[in-house]
């Protein structure tokens, strides 16, 4: 009677979730689809657009101001005047550009949110199989348990433990499910889609790819060429420079208008230097940090090998009459365990190869 009661207990708590793999919305998507999806539906792009938009009227003008500015007397007016020929133009068009920049960033960093959710989505999934076969595991040894209880080979307090151990694990059932529910709220909200309705039916598999070797060198070169915040501090340094040549003109080094403009020029100077430096930071400590994973995932599969010859093992003494069935449950537990701690090791690798590819893809 009380197993019947656990085996109706434990399937009403699975038809009763509120997270189920086959009641999904639309067709399978796989991580490109999503990706597109996300790109295609942004309303931060359409943002982008108007400010681009309103960016090339700026430079418009910009371009028509230096044709149309007079000529001028004066050191002052003169300075003035070719500051807005000759270096309002550069930074309207460093504006626009940093623009067009910024919106490719923007749907990068989109792109790379949605891949990370999805994969968190994958791996939530397997933590959930994972605590849905600990609860079979536990359902086993309740039946062994209560077979010895009824030869008055344990207490009642053992039995008792056990139906506690049982009840805990369904609660850990239905927080990974709720995980789920989150999970698939949060990629709505990256897809730009009602928040409600069927769950994002997504495929796909968290898969290892190392990296063999890597041209650092080339890569923080790239990263340089292809960071925004980088062009548009030497854009602003060339901005300061024209200013400068056109200042030293008409100034001499100790006046105010001359200092002034030197010190610009030499701040942007350094703050150019500063980016520079503080992205090659960046990208070595994730390179490295990316080993760090690497190491964790190789680990975790000597670790599932160890587990699977020990299962193999267990079998054999099984059936030898060696080891108890409860001996045997936990091998394969152990094995089960073993396998989703190297899905989270790549999972965690993957995560940090996403903060790393960013710098330079």
């Amino acid at each position: 009677m009380k197993r019947f009661f656990y085996i109706i207990m434990v399937l009403i708590m699975l038809a009763g979730s509120a997270y189920s793999f086959g009641d999904t919305a639309g067709p399978e998507l796989g991580i490109s689809e999503v990706k597109e999806m996300a790109a295609n539906n942004s309303r931060q792009a359409a943002l982008d657009d108007l400010e681009i938009k309103s960016l090339k009227s700026a430079l418009e003008k910009a371009l028509k101001d230096a044709k149309m500015t007079p000529d001028a007397y004066g050191p002052y007016s003169v300075l003035n005047n070719k500051i807005v020929r000759e270096v309002r133009p550069i930074e309207a068009q460093t504006a626009l550009e940093a623009a067009e920049k910024r919106k490719l960033d923007k749907l990068n960093i989109l792109k790379n949110n949605v891949e990370k959710t999805f994969l968190e989505i994958l791996l939530v999934r397997e933590e959930l199989e994972l605590e849905i076969f600990k609860l079979g595991i536990l359902n086993k040894r309740h039946l062994i348990l209560e077979k010895k209880y009824e030869e008055d080979l344990i207490t009642i307090n053992e039995l008792e433990d056990m139906q506690y151990t049982i009840e805990s694990k369904k609660f850990d059932i239905a927080a990974a499910r709720a995980k789920l529910d989150s999970l698939d709220m949060k990629l709505k909200n990256h897809l730009d889609l009602s928040l409600g309705g069927e769950p994002v039916d997504i495929s796909g598999k968290i898969v290892y790819k190392p990296y063999n070797t890597v041209a650092m060198d080339n890569i923080i070169n790239r990263a340089m060429e292809n960071s925004t915040d980088i062009y548009v501090r030497q854009m602003e340094v060339k901005a300061k420079d024209k200013n400068m040549e056109i200042t030293a003109s008409y100034y001499k080094e100790g006046g105010t208008i001359y200092d002034t403009a030197d010190f610009n020029l030499e701040m942007a100077k350094s703050e150019l230097e500063n980016s520079k430096t503080s992205l090659e930071v960046n990208i070595k400590n994730t390179y490295n940090n990316l080993l760090d994973k690497m190491g964790k995932v190789e680990l975790a599969l000597k670790y599932e090998e160890i587990a699977k010859k020990k299962l193999d093992i267990a079998k054999i003494k099984y059936e030898n009459g060696l080891i108890s069935m409860e001996q045997l449950l936990k091998e394969e537990q152990d094995l089960r365990q073993a396998e989703y701690q190297t899905l989270k090791s790549v999972f965690d690798y993957n995560m940090t190869r996403i903060d790393f590819e960013v710098f330079w893809h």
